[in-house]
């Protein structure tokens, strides 16, 4: 679950505030109200929301999004000690005060009045001015991949799953699966190759494997000391980019959001939106023209 950094009320219910990564929000009771719909319906709706929809509300909250180039869920679930709360990113926001102020068959006057406010200064610029506080560009998630990334340098002539699955993992963390000492993605690719790496016999083709010291950032549970992890032959890193994007991610990524789920540490709905996202980035991958 993600953690709110700060928030603020507006009077009458009307909430926003900061998740710890940076992203602004709005609480589901403040989008409902101004939208001139039940929290219930709105809950209802965004549960069920699918790129992929033909209604006509959908497709115009979609073509929002689509202008905007999001791609993540439609809310978080953010907690700020014992109150918890769906809150909804700057981008759904804004495409659902739009829909309710233009589109709408029952227009809203409360969302028409946000929607002009928003869009004059920016949800993101309006927000920071209301909490009072500033924030980084750089999400701590992303931060945290970086951080790993410079405190893990490897010996010339291998690879280690971290590493090479930084892209996966920032894809993941775009798509709205941020990574914190409780979601280690990395781990989870890593069992699976581990898994895969012995079922295949990779050995006897590629040589053996090794073990060397990962460090965690100092402020992450897993920061007090290093830890050993598989690192493997240069030789075998096409056989392992292959099977990271047409074995793990179609296959064993799914399995894994759903166990968040199950878990409670990601809410109902979250994986199917994830795994769309990513879907949708995937297909959005520009491809090698061997013409050019």
């Amino acid at each position: 679950m993600t953690s709110i950094s700060v928030w603020r009320g507006l009077g009458d219910g009307i909430e926003f505030g900061v998740l710890d990564d940076g992203t602004t929000f709005m609480s589901q009771a403040a989008v409902a109200q101004l939208c001139g719909v039940s929290e219930a319906a709105l809950s209802t709706w965004a549960s069920s929301f699918s790129a992929a929809s033909r209604r006509p509300r959908d497709r115009r909250i979609q073509t929002y999004l689509d202008d905007v180039r999001y791609d993540g869920p439609v809310y978080y679930a953010a907690s700020q000690g014992s109150k918890t709360i769906k809150a909804y990113p700057e981008q759904v926001c804004m495409a659902l005060l739009e829909y309710y102020a233009m589109w709408a068959d029952n227009k809203s006057t409360k969302a028409r009045r946000m929607y002009r406010e928003l869009a004059r200064v920016g949800m993101r610029e309006f927000v920071h001015r209301l909490v009072g506080v500033k924030y980084e560009q750089t999400s701590p998630s992303a931060q945290a991949l970086h951080d790993r990334l410079v405190l893990n340098q490897l010996p010339k002539g291998w690879f280690g799953v971290f590493q090479e699955g930084a892209d996966v993992i920032l894809h993941c963390d775009r798509a709205g699966l941020r990574m914190t000492p409780e979601t280690v993605l990395d781990i989870s690719i890593g069992r699976m190759w581990s898994t895969y790496w012995k079922k295949e016999g990779l050995e006897g083709k590629y040589g053996a494997r090794r073990e060397y010291p990962h460090q965690f950032p100092e402020d992450w549970p897993q920061g007090s000391e290093p830890r050993d992890a598989k690192i493997y032959p240069d030789s075998a890193l096409p056989e392992f980019r292959d099977w990271l994007w047409n074995t793990y991610m179609p296959i064993h990524l799914p399995k894994y959001l759903r166990g968040k789920v199950r878990r409670k540490s990601l809410p109902q709905g979250t994986a199917e939106q994830i795994a769309d996202a990513l879907d949708k980035q995937w297909r959005e991958l520009p491809e090698f023209d061997e013409g050019e």
